[in-house]
């Protein structure tokens, strides 16, 4: 009965292995049945060796499972532990292997990285090195810069292997291990204080984590052993602009693209520090600069319009814009601006073919709603305005502006009790609009009036 139960859970979880609570259902069933006949635990493990198992169950258990002569076993125990960043405790099972296949180089590669990255003192080391009957290692291993495993053996060889270390943290990084990483590239500099890709990449970690005194406290070093490298300018450019210290960005990404003219994203960050800090001659320096280098670059087209909106050249507009247009047709607000510019140059028509053009693809599109409803009201077609305002006040009827907007329209069509009940909506959205309550009182004088006649 045992073994016909034994069977049931395996061929369930044969099934069932890729749902991981009901795997773990699984393993604690097998945990149970262990206690009554033992073998069936290491049976098993030998049959199913999966990875996740190491997540419910103590490795010390496993690893007496398995059989003394069956070095892959412990290995692929230790690489488990190993991947689960328990280093000290892989070292047993990879020592165990080496007992059983001491010429191994890919266990050797992986207990002596484990053994780096332990705190534990190897004391084994030199007895496993005797059991080997090889006359030397030889392993090509791109991850750690095809370092030759018998330099790994060498007891001086981590203290003085700054690429060992850097290409450790690049694969430490790659694999999610960010702390492991960082001490690995630390490492490094402690043996190359001027190793600059370390620093690049200590600088990027702190920078993507946000810690922003940290990174420039790096990228200051990069700075410091090669002061015409681009890219440190530009990254603490970059955290000022983050941090909304646009006066501080500017001379930063300025000698970003001083030591390298074609910069692109240089030029197109210099071009949004100068804009918020309202220097437009200078922003449309920049951003002329990156559609010089690269006239397919739309962001470039992009801020040039957006710039000529704020400083209502609304011809550059249409020429920007367009640029950016010939691009990207289906850009929304692309279309939305240069509705926008037509609309001020008094190109009502072709600005309103655009704005409804837009609204056929995203109806939702409040700003060319509004804009339309400005164009019907100028025109005196109130009944049109009167539409679009309605669509307005559905889309958001908590707005106090889109009520007035509504209010105000149906004044100007004679339409008082509806102005009224516009303008006392609006004020209840915003009961500090005393010029709302003036009209209120306004539309309500002529109401009362026309009652009289």
């Amino acid at each position: 009965n045992l073994e016909i139960s034994f069977n049931n859970v395996l061929r369930e979880f044969a099934f069932i292995i890729k749902s991981k609570e009901k795997y773990k259902k699984t393993l604690l069933a097998i945990n149970s049945f262990s206690k009554i006949n033992p073998s069936i635990f290491s049976s098993f493990f030998q049959k199913f060796p999966c990875h996740n198992y190491i997540t419910f169950f103590p490795y010390s258990k496993i690893e007496k499972t398995l059989k003394i002569n069956d070095y892959k076993a412990f290995f692929d125990l230790g690489m488990i532990l190993m991947n689960n960043n328990k280093y000290e405790e892989s070292l047993n099972p990879f020592e165990k292997a080496i007992r059983i296949n001491p010429n191994s180089n890919d266990i050797w590669l992986h207990y002596l990285t484990a053994s780096s990255k332990s705190k534990r003192n190897n004391d084994n080391l030199e007895y496993l090195k005797s059991l080997r009957t090889d006359s030397a290692f030889d392993i090509d291993y791109s991850v750690y810069g095809d370092v030759d495993i018998n330099d790994l053996l060498n007891p001086s060889f981590l203290n003085t292997n700054s690429d060992f270390w850097f290409n450790n943290g690049v694969n430490c990084l790659q694999t999610g291990e960010v702390l492991e990483a960082i001490d690995c590239f630390h490492k490094a500099l402690e043996i190359s204080p001027s190793y600059i890709d370390a620093l690049h990449y200590l600088a990027y970690i702190y920078d993507s984590a946000k810690q922003h005194t940290k990174a420039i406290e790096y990228y200051n070093k990069i700075i410091s052993i090669n002061s015409n490298n681009h890219i440190p300018w530009y990254s603490i450019g970059l955290i000022h602009i983050e941090q909304k210290k646009y006066k501080e960005a500017i001379p930063l990404l300025e000698k970003s693209v001083e030591i390298e003219p074609l910069f692109i994203e240089g030029w197109n960050n210099l071009g949004i520090a100068y804009n918020e800090i309202f220097d437009y001659e200078n922003a449309m320096r920049a951003y002329n600069k990156v559609v010089e280098i690269n006239p397919k670059f739309i962001n470039g087209w992009k801020n040039l319009g957006a710039l000529s909106l704020n400083i209502k050249d609304y011809d550059l507009v249409l020429k920007y814009c367009g640029k950016a247009l010939e691009l990207d047709s289906k850009d929304l607000v692309l279309l939305y601006n240069i509705g926008f510019a037509n609309q001020m140059k008094d190109n009502l028509s072709k600005a309103l073919e655009l704005y409804e053009g837009i609204l056929k693809i995203n109806p939702n599109f409040t700003k060319a709603i509004i804009n339309i409803i400005a164009i019907y009201f100028k025109l005196k077609q109130y009944k049109k305005s009167i539409e679009y305002a309605m669509k307005h006040v559905k889309l958001e009827p908590q707005s106090s502006q889109a009520w007035l907007n509504l209010g105000v329209i149906y004044y100007h069509s004679n339409i008082y009790i509806k102005a009224k009940e516009a303008f006392q909506r609006s004020l209840v959205l915003n009961p500090n609009n005393e010029s709302v309550r003036l009209m209120i009182e306004d539309v309500q004088r002529l109401i009362d009036s026309n009652r009289l006649f």
